[in-house]
């Protein structure tokens, strides 16, 4: 995994699980376009990637996250709802789609994802980070 700058709050993918060669290649080319912030180039290679593997939750979880970064939530939503149905063990996935519910200041689906992510993966800062947000909304100190 690796986690983007301040300016999105979410989890990228630089591998994904069971895809093919050229899948592959075309997450490495959205990465590398992702690093030089050339978005709309991202956001191409990640449809490319997910045309080449489509139950890849992975690159779903990617292409979620990069659409929401232009503000298109509504298709970032579809997408991330979807990865988490394909992979609901995928905490960049959960974590994502909670963190697009929480900046949307929809708290119950954000804490429901996050709590989901943590599940998956309680060493992640980000997660932790957001999931902590939540709380402090909820003022659920205890947690």
């Amino acid at each position: 995994l690796m986690t983007t700058t301040l300016t999105t709050p979410y989890i990228y993918y630089n591998k994904a699980a069971n895809i093919s060669e050229e899948a592959q290649k075309e997450l490495d080319r959205a990465n590398a376009a992702f690093d030089k912030q050339e978005i709309k180039k991202v956001t191409e290679h990640y449809k490319n990637a997910l045309d080449l593997a489509p139950e890849s939750a992975e690159i779903m979880s990617n292409l979620g996250a990069i659409l929401a970064t232009q503000g298109i939530g509504h298709e970032a939503v579809k997408l991330l709802k979807k990865a988490v149905e394909i992979n609901d063990q995928c905490a960049g996935a959960c974590y994502n789609l909670g963190t697009l519910f929480l900046t949307g200041n929809v708290l119950e689906f954000a804490k429901k994802f996050l709590e989901q992510a943590y599940a998956i993966d309680s060493n992640s800062l980000p997660i932790i980070n957001n999931l902590g947000i939540v709380y402090l909304n909820y003022a659920d100190f205890a947690k």
